[in-house]
C-alpha cells in the first residue's frame, strides 16, 4: 500500500475502474483490517447512505455510498485510474461482444430449425401427394423399395454397381482439362488440385468424376467395417491431422486451409467433418479434390456424413439451404448426383482418432 498516494476528504476517485465519486471518510473500520475509504458516488450506484452493518463513518444520500478497500481506489487524475477505467471498458465491450455473439447464434440455430421443420413439412405433404398419384396412375413409375440412394436411383434407371461408372464415356478431343487413370499418381492430383485452383469454372470430365466415385464408394465399403471410421494421426515425427466441417461448396475456404496446413500426405492427414456439400457453388470440387487424395492416402484422408450429405436436403434450392443437386445438374447431369447420393449413404456418421478422439458432425443427443 506504501506506494499508493494518500488519499484526503474530498478528492474525486474511481471506485474498482467503473464508478467515480468523492472521499467522505479514509481510515480504519470495523468491516475488516487495513485502510477504506468511504465513497459518495456521483450516480445511485451504491448500496446505502454511509451507513452499513450497523456502522456509519459518513452520510450521503441514499444508494450513493460506498466501502472499499484502498486498493480499489484510484485518484481521478492518476494512471492508475485511467488504466482501470480502459480495462473495464474493454472488459465491458469482450462481454458484450460475447453476448451479440450469442445472441446470433441463437437466432441463426433457430432460423435453421424451423428451416428444416418447415421443409419437413413440405415433403410430408409432397410424399403424400406423390402416393395419391401413383395410385391414380399405377403404372406411371415404379415405386422404389425404400427411400435409399439405390432404391432410387434403380427407379431412376441409373446404374448402382460402382465398377461401371464412367467407363462408357468417351472424352472429346475438345477437352482440355487434366486426365486421369487408375490407380491415380500424385502427379495427376496435382494437376487437378491446380486446375481447381486456376480454372474453377471449368469442371473436371465427367467420365473422370464417375469413376472416381464409384471407386471411392467401393473403397469405403471395403474400408468400413461399421458406421464409425476409425483413423490415426500419421506416426512421423511432424504427423498431424486436420480437422475441418461446413465447408458448404466454399472452394475458397477449402484451399485457403489446404495452403496454411499443406496438402494431404503421408505426414498430414485430412478428416472432413460432414456438410461438405449445399449453399456454395463448389461443392464438387471439393469432394473430386478430397476423394482423389483418398485414393492416394486411403489411412489418412476420410470424410464424415454431416446432415447436408443427404438426397433430401440436396434437392432443395440454394436459397433454401441446399443447391448440390442444382450445382452437378448444371456442371454435369442428374445421373451423376445419384451416383454421389449413394456415396453419401456409405460415408461414416463418426471417427474416431488414434482411440481417443470421438469426431461427428452432428453431435450426441441430449437425453438417454
Amino acid at each position: 500500500m506504501a506506494d499508493q498516494p494518500p488519499l484526503t476528504l474530498g478528492q474525486r476517485v474511481v471506485v474498482m475502474g467503473k464508478r467515480k465519486g468523492i472521499v467522505r471518510f479514509n481510515g480504519p473500520t470495523d468491516y475488516g483490517p487495513g485502510e477504506w475509504v468511504g465513497v459518495e458516488l456521483d450516480k445511485p450506484s451504491g448500496t446505502h447512505d454511509g451507513g452499513a452493518h450497523g456502522k456509519r463513518y459518513f452520510t450521503c444520500n441514499s444508494n450513493h455510498g460506498v466501502y472499499v478497500q484502498r486498493q480499489g481506489v484510484q485518484l481521478v487524475q492518476s494512471w492508475g485510474a485511467a488504466a482501470s477505467q480502459i480495462q473495464s471498458l474493454l472488459r465491458g465491450r469482450k462481454d458484450r461482444q460475447e453476448s451479440e455473439y450469442k445472441r446470433a447464434f441463437h437466432t441463426w440455430h433457430q432460423m435453421e430449425m424451423q428451416d428444416e421443420s418447415d421443409h419437413l413439412t413440405q415433403t410430408a405433404q409432397i410424399s403424400r401427394v406423390e402416393q395419391m398419384l401413383r395410385a391414380y396412375h399405377p403404372a406411371s413409375s415404379p415405386q422404389p423399395q425404400g427411400n435409399s440412394a439405390v432404391a432410387l436411383s434403380i427407379a431412376a434407371g441409373v446404374s448402382t454397381n460402382p465398377k461401371e461408372w464412367g467407363e462408357e464415356i468417351k472424352i472429346d478431343s475438345s477437352y482440355t482439362g487434366p486426365h486421369l487413370t487408375w490407380p491415380v499418381t500424385l502427379e495427376q492430383v496435382k494437376k487437378v488440385l491446380h486446375h481447381v485452383r486456376t480454372r474453377p469454372h471449368e469442371p473436371l470430365h465427367l467420365k473422370y468424376v464417375m469413376q472416381l466415385v464409384g471407386r471411392s464408394v467401393r473403397l469405403f465399403n471395403e474400408s468400413l467395417k461399421s458406421s464409425i471410421c476409425d483413423i490415426n494421426v500419421p506416426a512421423c515425427e511432424d504427423g498431424k491431422l486436420v480437422i475441418l466441417g461446413d465447408t458448404h461448396g466454399q472452394l475458397a475456404d477449402f484451399l485457403w486451409v489446404l495452403k496454411q496446413n499443406g496438402e494431404p500426405s503421408l505426414s498430414t492427414g485430412y478428416l472432413l467433418n460432414g456438410d461438405v456439400v449445399d449453399r456454395g457453388e463448389h461443392a464438387c470440387e471439393i469432394l473430386i479434390i478430397t476423394l482423389l487424395y483418398k485414393q492416394l492416402y486411403p489411412d489418412f484422408v476420410t470424410i464424415n456424413r454431416g446432415n447436408h450429405e443427404n438426397i433430401e436436403m440436396n434437392r432443395r434450392s440454394f436459397e433454401n439451404g441446399g443447391g448440390f443437386f442444382d450445382e452437378v445438374k448444371q456442371k454435369y447431369d442428374a445421373n451423376l448426383f445419384m451416383m454421389f447420393a449413394q456415396l453419401f449413404e456409405v460415408l461414416p456418421i463418426a471417427t474416431v482418432i488414434s482411440g481417443k478422439v470421438f469426431v461427428v458432425h452432428g453431435g450426441l443427443y441430449r437425453r438417454r
